[in-house]
């Protein structure tokens, strides 16, 4: 289920969909993460994000950039790694992160009834992210949170599997990283450290995403 949905002023738009079946049993769906999971993202996030700004502004020929220009032209989807976590029956919930994470999250937690906590100091990030955002001046946290066509993998776990995820994303050879908790609270929000004695500061991101309307 989706899609590309958009809208063009003019042109031509040609968009391809397979279909396909699967056992029920090996189907993994956004409604079935539960308060206490951690939450697991795959690979980096922002890249292509970060990629089509450096198009947009003419610095895609930077060879120190160029994996983020190719996360945005030619992204690789973690097909085998989620194929994995289902048949290993690891992950209560799972989707990928087209829209960005705030969005894509929100409509996780909406399906599955619950909140989720994100610690943005755990976001997975290269460091040429950070080198395309100081060279065109950009928050490299916006990007990982909103920018979406990463096409990485968020998922819910139980909290006692955090050695089986980890020993079965190095088989597969994909990096994972645990960012954050399911809660009762509603909404994806975002924690970040405060000035000063203020301690953390949060704040609720849902659907700060892509907008297909």
């Amino acid at each position: 289920a989706g899609g590309d949905t958009v809208r063009c002023p003019a042109g031509i738009v040609l968009t391809l969909t397979v279909l396909g079946e699967a056992p029920s049993e090996q189907v993994l769906l956004r409604s079935g993460a539960r308060a206490g999971d951690t939450l697991w993202i795959s690979g980096a996030l922002g890249k292509a994000a970060a990629g089509l700004e450096l198009c947009r502004q003419g610095r895609a020929e930077d060879p120190q950039l160029q994996e983020l220009v190719m996360a945005h032209l030619d992204p690789s989807p973690r097909l085998e790694l989620g194929r994995c976590l289902a048949g290993a029956g690891l992950a209560h919930a799972m989707m990928d992160l087209s829209d960005g994470l705030a969005t894509d999250l929100a409509h996780l937690c909406q399906q599955s009834k619950v909140g989720v906590r994100i610690d943005a100091a755990r976001l997975p990030a290269p460091s040429s992210l950070k080198k395309a955002a100081l060279l065109l001046n950009q928050d490299p946290l916006g990007w990982m949170v909103a920018g979406g066509e990463d096409y990485e993998l968020a998922f819910a776990t139980a909290p006692r599997q955090e050695q089986a995820v980890l020993a079965l994303a190095a088989e597969v050879g994909v990096p994972v990283t645990a960012v954050g908790t399911f809660d009762q609270r509603q909404g994806v929000r975002l924690i970040r450290p405060g000035p000063g004695e203020a301690g953390e500061v949060e704040a609720d991101i849902s659907y700060e995403g892509y907008d297909h309307f």
